[in-house]
């Protein structure tokens, strides 16, 4: 029984070495952390590790390669100096997969990011949901790439959220055959960098209905990005390409069955918008007292805050400053805010419909600067979110109300 005992023993520890050894291979094998982004680099004769060196407080990150697997998906490998000491992850990159003549940006997208290798200051990305094409030559224009926020480190205007900091890339990469082998070029272009001062909206309401005794009201949200450009003085813009997220929301509730209600969301979409400097908004208001306001879709923010200010809109203090402090602005979506009630003595039903925006992010500029020169730029810029709440409010000509009350009494 003893040596029985001592072969189990003998046995379980012989096997306990063995998986001391299996597992920590199998855990790299699954890591982020590991050496395939230096392997993978390595297989360029011009990589040369020491041209990366570490430095402490730079928080940019760089694409320095890039490449196509047999399963059609690209991976991009970026440099990161500040790795060791902050760890940022790239989130998202605003790219087009056509020939670029000159500096001229053309149908840009934002692709997801998802991290496959990182060591030391390197790390290696899938561009999420993209297929490499099947064409002899393949051109990748990265603009813009996303990194995550950072509070330490990272600005945010008041009013705005701050999903993603923009990072200048400007990089367009050609991939091809030559006599059996891949061969890659890169050269760079310009691009046009932004600083986003506010993203915000404004609420439109209409005048007094038979509605509103009931509890029903109609409202226009206008939802706008606010920024200065850092490079350029920008004399006129003619057209600008945009992206935002957007979702339905049903909020209902009925006293009688709940005390809080519920919300029903449905699927995030992806917008891809262009505005051009002959758009225009008009909110044409119904009801007794309502008011009509316009806009122009791209304006300078000042002479965007004025117009609106004479037509009677009240802007918070907040907004009101970036406006009057600010070079341009963006109004560029609308959407309706719904609220449908009924009361009686024992139960209230609410009913609400509206939009919900996020993700907001300025992609291509055309513009001529104070010289004369046109230019057709992507843009540097954060991706940004508005709070829930309006930077100002439009709605019915109360003074109109008051003097007819005045003129019956």
């Amino acid at each position: 029984m003893k040596n029985k005992n001592q072969f189990l023993i003998l046995l379980l520890t012989f096997m306990l070495i063995i998986f001391a050894f299996i597992f920590p291979e199998i855990k790299a094998a699954t890591s982020i952390y590991n050496y395939e982004v230096i392997e993978d680099l390595s297989n360029d004769e011009n990589f040369n590790i020491d041209d990366y060196p570490d430095v402490k407080n730079d928080y940019s990150i760089q694409i320095i390669s890039i490449a196509e697997s047999i399963n059609n998906e690209l991976f991009i490998y970026c440099y990161q100096p500040s790795h060791k000491s902050k760890d940022l992850r790239a989130l998202k990159v605003s790219m087009s997969n056509e020939f670029r003549e000159g500096h001229e940006a053309k149908n840009l997208k934002i692709y997801d990011l998802d991290l496959v290798s990182a060591d030391g200051v390197f790390d290696k990305y899938k561009v999420a949901n993209y297929t490499v094409s099947n064409s002899t030559e393949r051109y990748y224009n990265f603009v813009c790439l996303y990194r995550e926020y950072d509070s330490s480190i990272d600005a945010s205007p008041d009013s705005t959220i701050t999903n993603a900091v923009g990072l200048e890339i400007g990089k367009q990469f050609c991939i091809y055959d030559e006599n059996g082998e891949t061969v890659i070029e890169m050269e760079q272009f310009n691009t046009m960098e932004i600083e986003v001062k506010l993203t915000d909206f404004l609420t439109f309401e209409n005048g007094w209905t038979m509605g509103n005794l009931t509890g029903d009201w109609e409202s226009l949200y206008s939802f706008f990005i606010v920024f200065d450009v850092e490079d350029y003085i920008v004399k006129k813009i003619y057209n600008a390409d945009l992206t935002f997220k957007n979702r339905s929301v049903v909020y209902d509730y009925d006293s009688g069955k709940s005390l809080s209600g519920t919300y029903t969301y449905s699927d995030w979409e992806d917008k891809y918008i262009t505005l051009s400097n002959t758009d225009f908004v008009l909110f044409d208001g119904k009801g007794l007292f309502s008011r009509d306001y316009s806009w122009n879709r791209i304006e300078s923010s000042i002479i965007y805050y004025n117009n609106l200010n004479d037509q009677g809109v009240n802007f918070s203090d907040e907004t009101k400053k970036a406006l009057l402090t600010s070079q341009w602005i963006f109004a560029f979506y609308e959407s309706e805010y719904i609220v449908e009630t009924s009361s009686s003595v024992n139960r209230d039903v609410i009913h609400k419909e509206y939009e919900e925006i996020q993700d907001i992010a300025i992609l291509r500029i055309h513009f001529k600067d104070i010289l004369g020169l046109t230019y057709n730029l992507g843009v540097i810029g954060d991706i940004t979110s508005p709070d829930d709440n309006p930077g100002g409010e439009g709605g019915p000509n109360f003074d109109d109300f008051f003097r007819l009350i005045g003129i019956i009494l």
